[in-house]
């Protein structure tokens, strides 16, 4: 954890060189009004180092440089590449050799040369402001050299990401089996891997990532709990376990048994009684263990501990530096986890910017529940809100305008009434919150769509502006927009709506 309490990136496999002069005592803090003390105000000037995406393969060294590992990087220094390895979303200097960072801040970029006269000027104007011409008061300047053929980008924003999730998913990465068996081999292992757990079997095993799609020598559809009890180390263990996309639950014969006593009069509800949500039963009508979409709010598995959460951001935000990723849009970001967040952000273990939209489970308004956050610990901002419109396509609940082809039974499921989404959107964007909604089927779409433009048209009849205008005002988004008509997709850009799709 400790290496996260820097509030910049610390890149490995880098070399420094140092330029031989006296070191000034640390009184440049002001800027001042000159050229060089106020920062030139480049495309990529507000770009911090944890804004930079350090890539690299086998690290060669220029010959004749001495240098020595990096492991805390300076108030003010140097990065140089090969020639023209720097790209800096400038126009007129697209790709550089070196730049300047100085207080977090990058100040110039060029060559080597170019940034070294800058530097050179910079130290001049803050000797004369300080100590008059007095030449042992001259900083030395830190040039950190990349890897041979690595290239250096400004930092990678994801649009659409689950951090705190992503860590738990983590601890058992089922995203990675290919099979039933390989589930259960990864279950068995974990259990036997921990001693706490193999003694006792009252401890719950949670786990997230399983894709019955990708699985050998599988049909496609959902596991059951009968599976999770083909192991000896498994049987009567409380096991919870999320689908790779987070809208379906397997879960143990021990958690069905533990949820039926939740229930009232512990009756399980009709499949009529769950709006918007499925339970998979067996030949007999009992669940089987598979829980879809609003039916996984039936299992209520213990809470996680802050300590708990803290670790999985951790996980999250390690991961995120590791691909150049300096801010990420997490798209369910509940009360719990804006705690986890805001305290993260406090105690300086955020290094990464999120940009969190609030979530919850009420079905009546509730943008009361979450606080507002403005660049919080200049880290973290919530000032949105994220709804659910249907389910996922891999577990057949994404609403769709025709049968799916295999499970032509199902069109999905779509997880509220379009009224009630309706009145929702109005009422958080009357009280000034963004909008994002999570919309994966075409029929999905098609009713967002509606909404949002009924919506936009009452808006504008009020204030006067076109549906553009209004759009651009509130900036409603629609995450994933997986599947959309052509005409809907149109009818998307002309609203101004902000279509978030994901590569996977």
């Amino acid at each position: 954890m400790s290496n996260l309490k820097q509030r910049r990136m610390e890149p490995k496999n880098m070399k420094e060189e140092t330029e031989r002069v006296q070191d000034a005592p640390a009184s440049d803090s002001d800027s001042g009004s000159s050229s060089y003390l106020g920062f030139i105000p480049w495309i990529i000037a507000a770009i911090i180092l944890a804004g930079l995406s350090f890539l690299w393969t086998n690290y060669q060294y220029p010959a004749g440089i001495s240098s020595s590992a990096v492991t805390t990087l300076p108030e003010s220094y140097a990065v140089c590449t090969e020639p023209g390895k720097i790209y800096t979303v400038d126009e007129d200097k697209p790709n550089v050799e070196c730049m300047l960072v100085s207080k977090g801040k990058i100040m110039t970029t060029g060559t080597y040369d170019e940034v070294h006269g800058h530097w050179d000027e910079y130290q001049n104007e803050l000797i004369k402001k300080f100590y008059g011409n007095e030449p042992k008061a001259k900083k030395r300047l830190n040039v950190f050299r990349t890897p041979s053929e690595s290239i250096v980008i400004p930092g990678l924003s994801d649009a659409h990401a689950h951090l705190i999730s992503y860590g738990f998913k983590m601890q058992l990465q089922l995203d990675l089996a290919r099979s039933l068996d390989e589930i259960l081999d990864i279950l068995e292992s974990y259990v036997l891997k921990h001693p706490e757990i193999n003694v006792d079997p009252s401890r719950w095993i949670e786990g997230m990532g399983w894709d019955q799609t990708r699985w050998t020598n599988w049909s496609g559809e959902f596991p059951t709990a009968a599976h999770l009890a083909s192991r000896e180390a498994l049987v009567g263990r409380p096991i919870s376990l999320s689908r790779v996309d987070g809208h379906a639950l397997w879960v143990s014969e021990r958690v069905l048994e533990l949820a039926q006593k939740q229930l009232p009069d512990g009756k399980w509800p009709t499949d009529g009684e769950v709006e918007g949500g499925e339970i998979k039963r067996d030949t007999d009508g009992k669940p089987n263990g598979v829980f879809v979409d609003n039916a996984m709010s039936l299992v209520h598995s213990p809470p996680w501990t802050p300590e708990r959460m803290d670790t999985y951001l951790e996980t999250a935000m390690e991961d995120a530096l590791k691909v150049g990723l300096t801010s990420v849009h997490d798209a369910q970001a509940t009360a719990e986890f804006i705690e986890t967040f805001q305290r993260a952000a406090e105690e300086g273990r955020l290094p990464v910017r999120v940009y969190a939209m609030g979530n919850s489970e009420n079905a009546t308004y509730w943008g009361g529940l979450i606080p507002r956050l403005d660049d919080y610990e200049d880290r973290l901002n919530i000032k949105s809100i994220k709804l659910f419109t249907d389910g996922a396509l891999g577990s057949w609940g994404a609403a769709l305008l025709e049968p799916y082809s295999d499970k032509p039974d199902t069109t999905g499921i779509m997880r509220g009434s379009p009224e009630a989404l309706e009145d929702m959107v109005e009422k958080f964007w009357a009280d000034g919150w963004g909008v994002n909604i999570h919309c994966i089927g075409d029929r999905a779409n098609k009713v967002v769509l509606d909404i949002l433009e009924r919506v936009m048209t009452k808006e504008s009849k009020k204030t006067g502006e076109d549906t553009k205008a209004v759009a651009d005002r509130r900036r409603p988004r629609i995450e994933h927009a997986q599947i959309m008509r052509l005409e809907d997709l149109e009818r998307a850009g002309r609203l101004g709506s902000e279509c978030i799709t994901l590569p996977m």
